[in-house]
């Protein structure tokens, strides 16, 4: 099965294929999944059926959905996650996809486009379009040339999004070394992008 280069390389993107889509539905279906179990153990955060493509206020083109581009796992950062955005791990918001019904499902998906974990209204109006990070081992001072590129086109895309949505990307970085560290990469790039550390009381105690 070919890769969904769909995702993966926005400038050389190649059409999904019928494999593809079987692939990105199953994302999906994974998601939602893992979003209900975690909205159902704690009820304090949103339900998520009630944001499924939904419009996100301040962002044009911007949804909320379950994500097709890959599974996500629940781990250590799927807590922290939640307790920031109040939203199940498992529920995030797409900038520029597009929405087509999954036949096998009779569900509507967001196929293509970048995915965000939150957003938030920060001073002065300006709408944030948030990508929580908590990072456990990496990246590491001295590991540029593995993570390094990664870590770029991750950015990158979300940059090419936010912006003509009238948006701003920000990474909220809970370790304060890791943050610098990505930061002193963009910088070494000339890339300008706003990497924030996590400055939340509750966390110092942890």
């Amino acid at each position: 099965m070919r890769p969904p280069q769909f995702f993966m390389s926005p400038d050389t993107a190649l059409a999904p294929t019928a494999d593809d889509y079987l692939v990105f539905n199953g994302n999906a279906d994974h998601n939602e999944k893992v979003a209900q179990e975690r909205w159902q153990a704690k009820p304090s955060l949103k339900d998520p059926s009630t944001l499924d493509l939904t419009n996100v206020s301040g962002v044009p083109g911007g949804r909320w959905g379950y994500p097709t581009d890959g599974a996500r796992i629940p781990g250590k950062g799927a807590s922290y996650q939640e307790d920031f955005t109040g939203v199940p791990f498992g529920m995030e918001i797409n900038v520029d996809g597009e929405i087509r019904l999954d036949a096998k499902s009779g569900r509507q998906r967001i196929y293509g486009g970048v995915w965000f974990d939150g957003v938030q209204i920060a001073e002065g109006g300006i709408t944030e379009l948030l990508d929580l990070k908590d990072w456990q081992g990496w990246p590491v001072a001295g590991g540029e040339r593995w993570w390094g590129t990664k870590i770029f086109n991750e950015a990158l895309r979300q940059e090419r999004v936010a912006a003509p949505a009238g948006a701003r990307a920000v990474w909220i970085v809970r370790d304060p070394a890791k943050a610098d560290l990505v930061r002193k990469y963009f910088a070494r790039e000339n890339f300008e992008f706003e990497v924030r550390v996590d400055v939340r009381e509750d966390l110092k105690n942890e």
